[in-house]
Formats: C-alpha cells, sequence, structure tokens
C-alpha cells in the first residue's frame, strides 16, 4: 500500500497504534525527568500562554505557506510543535492539522531527491513519539539514510551536517543504527558546535554515550552565552531578537536541567520564560510577534515565518519545564497553578495540585496526594531573586537558600499540603557600562516596562526618569486595571518628567505592546542596583 494511504488510514487511529519498539537505552541517567506532557494540565498565566498558542496560533496555520520554498526547512519545526501541543492538550481541532502537516511532510520526504531537511526529521520523530505512527518512524529512517548517504566521509560535508546531529541522535536511540551514531560522533568531532541549535545534539550525545568531553564543550558554550550574550529578557541579543536562538537557549537549559539536575539551568529557564519567550507572543491572540526590542513597539508577524515555528514549538515546551521526577523524589522548577501525576519508584505515584496566582503573588498551595504512604523528597526550586522563601509543611518551618534546591524529606500521607511563601521583591538591574544611567525594573521574575497605553498623557517614554537612590524605589499594584488592558499586573511608581514628579504605571514585558524597558535616572545611580548585561 502507497504510504500516503498508510497515513490517511492510521490518522484516526493513530494513539491506537501497535507501541514503539524499545529504545537505545541512555548511558547516562536523567537526574530530572519531566512529568509526561499528558499526565498534566497547566492553568494561570503559562496555562493561558499555552492554550493561546494552540487555539490562536497552530491550528491556524496556512499548510501551503508552511511548505512554501522559503520555509521549507521550518515545516518540520512546526509539527514538532504541533505534535508536543497535541501531546498536551489532546485538541481535535490541533490533532487535524498535526495530522495534515505530518501527512505532506511524509509525502514530500518519500519522494525528495534533493537535500534532506534536518527539521523533517525532528518532526517526524515528534509525530512518530506522540502517535506511534510506524509510517513516521519508516520516514524518519528514510531521511536518516539519505543523510549518510550525502554526508560522505570529508570534513566539509559533515560540517553542513551540523544541524542534523541532534535528529540524528534521537533517531540513533529508536534504530539501533551504528552507522548514525559513527555519524553523530564525527560531527561533534571536528569542534564547529558554535550555533546553539548545535549543542542539544552534543547534550543528547552526551545521554548516549556517557562521554564527559561532549558536556564539557556544552557547559563552556552556555557560559559564555550567558556572560556575553544574552540580554536581561533571557534572549540572545542579535539585530533582530533572533526568537529561533532564544528557543534554542531555553532547550539547552532544559537540556542541562535533565542531566545535571543543577539549579542555575533552571533559574535561566525561568528568566526565559517569563520575559523573552512569553512576550514574543500576543497575549490576547496567540500570534506570534516579529521581535521583542527593549524599546519600541512589538507588531505581529503576517503568515508562518521561520522565527513563528520556532517561538510556537518553544510555548509548546513549556509543560518540560514545570515539575517532575528530580533522583527518587519530586521536583517543582516552575511554580505554576495547575495539576500532575508523578511516578515515585515503579509502582507509586503522587498527585500534585497547585493552587497559586504566580508570578501576580508569591503564595503557594502545593497539595500532594501520594497512592499510599510513601517518603521520598520534594524539592522546591528557590528562585535566585527570591530573598525570602519559606515552607510550612506538618507543622514544620523551613527557609530556603536562593539559587538551590530545598529539600523536604518527608514520609507523605495522603492529602498533605505545603504552604510556600516568596516574597516578590523589585530588583534593579543596571547595564553593563558604567557611562549608561539607566536601570530596568524586574518584579519576582518578570521584567518590568513603562507601557505606553498605561500612560497616555505622556507623550515620550524616553523623558521619563526615576530618582538616582535606587534603593528607595517602591513600586505599588494597581487596584484599578484599565478595563482595555489584557492582564491584570499594572504597577505605579513615582517618577520624573522634566523633573517634575508623577506617577508612571509599569505592566509585564509580557503584557507589554508599546513600551520601554532602560529607565534613566535623575542623578547617579545607588549602589544598590544589581549589574546586569544590557
Amino acid at each position: 500500500m502507497p504510504r500516503l494511504a498508510l497515513v490517511a488510514m492510521s490518522a484516526c487511529l493513530a494513539l491506537h497504534a501497535a507501541p514503539r519498539h524499545k529504545t537505545v537505552p541512555r548511558g547516562v541517567p536523567d537526574r530530572y525527568r519531566p512529568v509526561p506532557f499528558s499526565q498534566q494540565t497547566l492553568t494561570g498565566l503559562l496555562g493561558h500562554r499555552m492554550q493561546a498558542n494552540v487555539e490562536g496560533f497552530l491550528e491556524h496555520i496556512d499548510d501551503k505557506g508552511v511548505f512554501a520554498a522559503d520555509l521549507r526547512n521550518s515545516a518540520g519545526l512546526f509539527l514538532d510543535a504541533a505534535a508536543n501541543a497535541y501531546d498536551y492538550s489532546h485538541d481535535h481541532e490541533l490533532k487535524s492539522v498535526m495530522d495534515r502537516l505530518a501527512q505532506r511532510l511524509l509525502a514530500q520526504s518519500a519522494s525528495q531527491n534533493a537535500s534532506p531537511y534536518a527539521n523533517d526529521l525532528l518532526g517526524l520523530l515528534s509525530y512518530y513519539r506522540v502517535t506511534h505512527n510506524p509510517d513516521a518512524l519508516s520516514a524518519a529512517r528514510d531521511v536518516g539514510q539519505l543523510v549518510l548517504a550525502r554526508s560522505g566521509s570529508s570534513d566539509s560535508d559533515a560540517t553542513q551536517a551540523v544541524s542534523f546531529l541532534e535528529p540524528m541522535a534521537y533517531l540513533y536511540r529508536q534504530t539501533h543504527n551504528v552507522r548514525i551514531l559513527e555519524f553523530c560522533k564525527h560531527v561533534a568531532s571536528l569542534g564547529n558546535q558554535n550555533s546553539l541549535s548545535a549543542l542539544p545534539g552534543l547534550v543528547e550525545l552526551y545521554r548516549i554515550t556517557a562521554d564527559r568531553a561532549y558536556l564539557a564543550t556544552v557547559l563552556n558554550r552556555w557560559q559564555k552565552t550567558r556572560d556575553q550574550e544574552l540580554n536581561i529578557a533571557g534572549g540572545i541579543d542579535s539585530s533582530d531578537n533572533d526568537l529561533c536562538s532564544t528557543a534554542s537557549w531555553l532547550q539547552l537549559n532544559v537540556d542541562l536541567l535533565r542531566v545535571t539536575g543543577d539549579a542555575r539551568y533552571a533559574a535561566e529557564i525561568e528568566k526565559t520564560t517569563y520575559n523573552q519567550l512569553l512576550a514574543a507572543q500576543d497575549p490576547a491572540t496567540g500570534k506570534i510577534l516579529q521581535s521583542v526590542p527593549l524599546a519600541g513597539r512589538k507588531t505581529p508577524t503576517t503568515g508562518p515565518v521561520a522565527h513563528a515555528a520556532c517561538e510556537s514549538r518553544a510555548i509548546a515546551m513549556i509543560p518540560a519545564l514545570a515539575w517532575g521526577r528530580y533522583g527518587r523524589g519530586v521536583a517543582v522548577v516552575l511554580y505554576s497553578a495547575g495539576r500532575a501525576t508523578v511516578r515515585v519508584g515503579h509502582r507509586d505515584t503522587v498527585q500534585l495540585y497547585s493552587e497559586t496566582a504566580f508570578p501576580e503573588n508569591g503564595s503557594i498551595a502545593l497539595h500532594l496526594e501520594p497512592s499510599h504512604p510513601i517518603r521520598f523528597s520534594l524539592f522546591l526550586r528557590v528562585p535566585e531573586w527570591a530573598k525570602d522563601f519559606r515552607v510550612d509543611v506538618d507543622g514544620i518551618h523551613q527557609v530556603g537558600r536562593p539559587g538551590e534546591f530545598l529539600n523536604l524529606s518527608h514520609e507523605w500521607a495522603h492529602a498533605e499540603t505545603v504552604n510556600i511563601s516568596i516574597d516578590m521583591p523589585l530588583t534593579v538591574l543596571t547595564a553593563k557600562q558604567p557611562s549608561t544611567n539607566q536601570v530596568a525594573l524586574q518584579r519576582g521574575p518578570q521584567l518590568l516596562a513603562i507601557e505606553q497605553k498605561l500612560n497616555p498623557e505622556i507623550a515620550d517614554l524616553s523623558k521619563v526618569t526615576l530618582s538616582g537612590d535606587t534603593a528607595a524605589l517602591k513600586l505599588s499594584p494597581v487596584d484599578k486595571v484599565p478595563s482595555d488592558w489584557f492582564g491584570n499586573q499594572v504597577y505605579e511608581m513615582p517618577a520624573y518628567m522634566d523633573k517634575s514628579p508623577i506617577q508612571v504605571r509599569l505592566a509585564p514585558l509580557s503584557d507589554a505592546t508599546a513600551y520601554r524597558v532602560w529607565i534613566a535616572l535623575t542623578e547617579q545611580r545607588s549602589s544598590e542596583a544589581i549589574a546586569r548585561p544590557n
């Protein structure tokens, strides 16, 4: 039977297809393992943004536009985003979109005589992971064979194949094909892993082989990126605020958190998610925005474009960021309202229910319901920006240290509640250059911006200044948010306009549309401000 006919027949039976065969076991066990997407539901801010991604963007993808010549290399990214989003949401309309994209990708992969696309392979493997559709794995094998046949043995050929490192490493685990593993090792040996998009492939190679040389290369590049290329919103500095680089940075930190369990990667995940990532999505419509400058106006994209696929794919990754297994315990990485089922050990499960309005406030009630009384550790991430992190459970009070996981080892009975209190301090960030007498304001994990719509009386936002005594800056919530403002977080603080005192209103960068992040000081800044990159 032709492949296309098989796809059509299996589309409606995808989730009932035969289970996948066994994959190659990894040489390095994950320290942190996210809760499977299908075993959790996020509500609140993160849940809303994922729903907006599905209903406002992915369900309206133009199939012809995705497969246009100038977007052909991004078609697989759209399928990967749709597959992850469907794995979480089980939305019927999204499944139709996902199946249509997969059918076209399978058809083109079957007839493709030109150079293969790395993102095709990524999308096909994601579709197979979600649906168990055997045709998707068969097509992925075909793409992999084409890559091997065309890579040759010269370094120049393999250098061009660096974009295949990540999906080929995934394909190896599905196929057990040693030639694929040797291909990945050869590409990695060339030392040309300068692009962020190549680093997840090196992490996966480390997970497969346990060769720490691969991890060392990634960690060196991670440090350079964090110190030299990252902006205060957690995005990668570039002339056009490249959303694909930002998405790669987010994925890299998720991968490193998995293999190391180190809280510093979770800190970067939080910063990027609540700022650069969410700021590139219109919260009201779910549409992807062109760029996220630190001063100016956001504009939506028109039609499917490459960076829209990257942004949508990164938003669909959010369920991997919230909670999961941590060693033999359970970890909470991002504080979101919602619920999850976490397997502890081989047979035991724990139901988590989180009640919170975070990041609007730092009060979290985490309800745990184990399948039966069991002792395990609950690891709570203490944000780096938190000055006060307190936990109350079963009459025991504990205090967490910023930038670490707080370990609550406990005999958990049925229906226990962990009450978490995190202060939401105002952090004043300064530019790297001492000559730049400007600051940015961060409340909890969220970067704030002076929003034009909330300050209609201010014609030029760049003329707003703040007191040079930054230690004395105070932020207050606005009791009545304007009815035409999307979102419920609006704050105000004293400022100056032409040396005259005024009240200025700010909103999270993720909600802003026409705004300014960097704000000038009226005089020399206080030594209390914290230096951050531009």
